[in-house]
């Protein structure tokens, strides 16, 4: 049986669709953070993955990624800071950034939105759901 993973799009922000697309995918559980970033890797983007917020600000340095993925509940800076730091840059400022997350959409939308997400997509259905969310978060 399949599952239905939830997805969500929560602005009207799009990003252009470079070939590739350069993706941040940060989460503090390392075997996950490296799946999915070698999974979307195998799909075509260029890929990057940090453990924490303060290794994700200081790959952003000097590696713009066009869409970031973050985990929400991670080690200070949590999802909702990293979100609001990564937005305030400004050369991340046309971004997309993604809430990937065990949680419900419900109890991350309020804060979420406010911190600078721009979409959802609920962790369990691998990377599938993220790589149905992507196509449809970039213009061509």
């Amino acid at each position: 049986m399949h599952s239905t993973v939830k997805t969500s799009i929560w602005t009207a922000r799009r990003t252009s669709r470079p070939d590739p697309l350069r993706i941040l995918v940060v989460d503090d559980y390392a075997i996950g953070a490296e799946a999915v970033a070698l999974a979307l890797a195998c799909a075509g983007h260029e890929t990057r993955f940090a453990l924490n917020g303060s290794d994700a600000m200081a790959r952003v340095q000097v590696w713009a990624p066009d869409i970031a993925i973050l985990d929400i509940n991670m080690p200070s800076p949590d999802g909702f800071q990293l979100a609001a730091l990564l937005r305030a840059r400004d050369n991340l400022s046309y971004a997309l950034i993604i809430a990937h997350t065990s949680l419900d959409e419900s109890a991350v939308r309020p804060r979420g939105v406010p911190a600078g997400f721009d979409g959802f997509c609920q962790k369990g259905g691998g990377v599938s759901p993220l790589q149905d969310i992507i196509p449809r978060m970039t213009s061509s």
